[in-house]
């Protein structure tokens, strides 16, 4: 379930949207044009439910399970996680209650809010202001995607970075693959918090700087050569295969070269440089649609959120980053 406060807009060459705006419900905004706070956020989106720790029970006896407590959803019954005695919960309408004062200080603005995996985890999205200009009219916008998994016991910030063009999004890394995301526990002092929260963000945005000079300097030509040693790289086919993986590779390098002659890619200084095919890759794991899914709709928009946000469709793209910055030089 989600509800998205602002759709991004302007110098769109395609229609796509990102996974969380494919999850997108109803539109709410504030009456009087102010940023909305999490809270809010949360309450107009009907996430404002409760959480209850409760003695579990063995189904075959009644018999307590001692140590261990189940994380209740109050308003279905589910149980989303067992944890622990000391374990206490973060309730949906505070997870996020100190990073508000952001809002004020212009440094983000929440887009959307949404609930995963029947409840498991909720995430907030957020939009930094800053705006980077890759190639000439080639916009990549910034964004903290905010999650509290119930029973993990911290708030998550990962920076993602989404091109306008293409709704392509690029989960960022820090020297050495070192993912540029942070976590907090729940426990301590809000203040300090705070003050870690903002120390991350300097993090962030230092990454989000780099991030944008590596992919600048991928706005440079390749030959055709070098683009299919590239492809060969990432998507390897070993001697002894079988047919099955040979046909899935062959899939998945067709899905790239279609996203390569996509709008995006052939827009004018985009065309034939490693930024373009960098983003073929992107574009086909982002979009493409896999061999195999979940024929529940939610359930399948919510597999492509996280594996393109923070699993293994992130990853991917990130060796590909890489791998098109090293052999571009």
């Amino acid at each position: 379930m989600i509800a998205t406060l602002t759709q991004s807009t302007g110098g769109t060459l395609t229609n796509r949207r990102t996974a969380w705006q494919q999850l997108s419900g109803r539109l709410v905004r504030n009456e009087d044009g102010r940023p909305m706070t999490s809270g809010e956020l949360i309450e107009a989106a009907g996430l404002n439910w409760q959480v209850s720790k409760e003695k579990l029970q063995l189904a075959s006896n009644g018999r307590e399970v001692r140590g261990a407590f189940g994380l209740v959803r109050q308003d279905t019954g589910n149980v989303l996680s067992v944890v622990g005695s000391d374990y206490q919960p973060l309730q949906n309408s505070k997870a996020f209650s100190f990073l508000d004062s952001l809002l004020m200080d212009g440094i983000m603005k929440y887009e959307a809010a949404l609930t995963i995996k029947g409840g498991q985890c909720l995430a907030l999205i957020a939009r930094l202001p800053s705006v980077d200009e890759i190639a000439p009219g080639d916009m990549q916008q910034r964004y903290l995607l905010l999650t509290n998994w119930h029973g993990g016991g911290s708030i998550g910030i990962t920076p993602i970075s989404f091109r306008v063009w293409c709704a392509n999004q690029t989960t960022l890394v820090m020297e050495a693959g070192r993912r540029a995301s942070c976590k907090l526990k729940h426990c301590g002092d809000l203040d300090a918090k705070l003050t870690m929260a903002r120390r991350a963000l300097a993090r962030i945005d230092r990454a989000f700087t780099q991030y944008t000079d590596d992919a600048r300097r991928l706005v440079v030509g390749h030959t055709r050569e070098q683009a299919a040693d590239y492809i060969r790289e990432l998507y390897p086919v070993a001697d002894n295969a079988t047919e099955r993986v040979r046909r899935a590779t062959e899939r998945r390098i067709a899905q790239v070269r279609e996203a390569w002659l996509s709008p995006a890619q052939r827009a004018d200084g985009v065309r034939g440089t490693w930024w373009g095919l960098y983003n073929a890759v992107t574009e086909a794991i982002d979009h493409a649609r896999p061999a195999r899914q979940s024929r529940n709709v939610t359930e399948r928009l919510e597999n492509r959120f996280v594996a393109t946000t923070t699993g293994e469709g992130a990853e991917f793209k990130t060796r590909a980053f890489e791998l098109a910055i090293a052999m571009s030089a």
